[in-house]
C-alpha cells in the first residue's frame, strides 16, 4: 500500500513490519485499519453464555460490596447501583468474550436479582 497521491510531505512509516512510503495522512488511516484488526477482533469470537453469566455475578458482588461499604459510612450511594451494572456488563463482557443483547439482558436481570 502506497500513497498514491502527489504529496510533498511522503515519508518512510512501518505497517506490520514493512517499510512503505505514505503520506501522514496514509500512515494514519492504516494504522487505524491495523488498530481495529488486533484490538477488536469480535467478529469471530464466540460468545460464552455460562462463563458470562459468571461474570456477571461476580461484578454485580463488586456492586454490593459498595452498596455496603457506603451504608456503614452512612452515605446515601446512589452511584452503587452504577457500580454494579458497570461491573456486572463488563464482568459478563470478560468472561464471554462478547457482549451480546443477550448478554445485556443477562446482566440486567443480575442486577436486578
Amino acid at each position: 500500500m502506497n500513497c498514491l497521491q502527489e504529496n510533498e510531505n511522503l515519508g518512510i512509516y512501518a505497517i506490520n513490519y514493512n517499510a512503505q512510503v505514505l503520506c501522514q495522512e496514509c500512515h494514519i488511516l492504516a494504522k487505524e485499519e491495523i488498530d481495529k484488526e488486533v484490538y477488536y477482533p469480535t467478529d469471530d469470537v464466540e460468545e460464552n453464555y455460562y462463563m458470562g453469566i459468571i461474570g456477571a455475578i461476580i461484578g454485580s458482588l463488586v456492586g454490593v460490596a459498595s452498596i455496603i461499604l457506603l451504608d456503614r459510612i452512612n452515605f446515601v450511594a446512589s452511584i452503587s447501583g452504577s457500580v454494579m451494572g458497570y461491573g456486572a456488563l463488563k464482568g459478563y463482557e470478560f468472561l464471554a468474550k462478547k457482549l451480546s443483547k443477550k448478554g445485556i439482558i443477562v446482566s440486567v436481570i443480575i442486577m436486578i436479582l
